[in-house]
């Protein structure tokens, strides 16, 4: 996923969202976030995080973080391997660590994730790692949030 080159907004429109900000007691970042969230609820854009899959195979789950999912398929056709597939409680614990990770003090502890991941307090973000590929995201609180509800959201899919 590209790298954002920096959003340029006119000084008013700052103004704007720093005012809707203090009213829902929020920084303009959260604003946005959940400007966005309300277009998703109206399904104005689809839901979800770029970069970030969760998918389901059987009663297992496979969560993608950065084109793992390719990586992990790679010469296997459409088959994953079993070892890189999560049982369901396996991803509400990483669905709650998510959700709680911005209670845990900066710099603090690695947050309880299931295998092969690691999940930290990265200043007023959080560091996601893919201990088996390496593959590393740093990401906002809101999208963390977000990304807890899509893990959700497939955990109560029907089968």
């Amino acid at each position: 996923m590209p790298q954002n080159p920096g959003i340029k907004l006119p000084p008013e429109r700052v103004h704007q969202l720093k005012s809707i900000g203090e009213k829902w007691n929020m920084n303009v970042v959260d604003v946005i976030g959940e400007m966005v969230n309300q277009q998703i609820e109206k399904g104005v854009i689809e839901p979800g995080v770029p970069g970030i899959e969760v998918s389901k195979h059987g009663k297992r789950f496979h969560f993608d973080v950065l084109n793992d999912l390719q990586e992990t398929t790679q010469n296997m056709g459409d088959k994953l391997r079993e070892d890189r597939l999560l049982a369901a409680d396996e991803m509400r614990q990483l669905a709650k660590s998510l959700r709680e990770s911005m209670g845990v003090p900066k710099g603090g502890d690695l947050l309880p994730t299931p295998k092969g991941f690691q999940l930290k307090r990265r200043g007023t973000s959080l560091k996601l790692l893919n201990v088996k590929t390496g593959v590393e995201r740093t990401l906002a609180p809101g999208i963390a949030r977000d990304i807890a509800q899509s893990i959700n959201k497939k955990l109560n899919e029907v089968s």
